[in-house]
């Protein structure tokens, strides 16, 4: 059994958010900003995409491109300055470069998926994208 997995991004995200310093602590916190997400071509994502509008909210997995070590102690913002446990945070720099964020939904063209209230920086691989669901 390998130890590997393989994960092939899925689209782009384009964001006014360029640098670290720039992202809000959570994506709610970006009001007024917008991002938008191009789907890959030629990957039947038009399909992909169907019914996803009819959702106020989505999760977006993305890569922490900018990202190429990880600690296992860091400072959040507006925490003591004691560290804590990376996976008691939503730090950036994890094991395996993996971040996940509930955006807003604006609206769906084609391979373009216009989101806002995003913490996610320009240039994010992204993953996979999954309706949040409330109840």
């Amino acid at each position: 059994m390998s130890n590997y997995i393989l994960i092939k991004p899925i689209g782009i995200l384009h964001s006014e958010l360029i640098q670290r310093y720039e992202t809000p602590r959570q994506g709610v916190l970006a009001k007024g900003s917008t991002a938008v997400i191009q789907l890959n071509p030629k990957y039947n994502f038009e399909q992909a995409v169907k019914d996803l509008d009819g959702f106020d909210r989505i999760w977006i997995i993305y890569q922490f491109h900018l990202n190429k070590n990880w600690k296992p102690l860091v400072t959040p913002p507006r925490h003591t300055r004691n560290k804590v446990g990376v996976f008691a945070t939503r730090a950036p720099y994890r094991p395996n470069q993996i971040g996940l964020s509930c955006v807003k939904l604006e609206k769906v063209e084609g391979l373009k998926i216009f989101i806002s209230e995003s913490d996610i920086l320009d240039g994010s691989p992204v993953l996979d994208i999954k309706p949040f669901l409330p109840y």
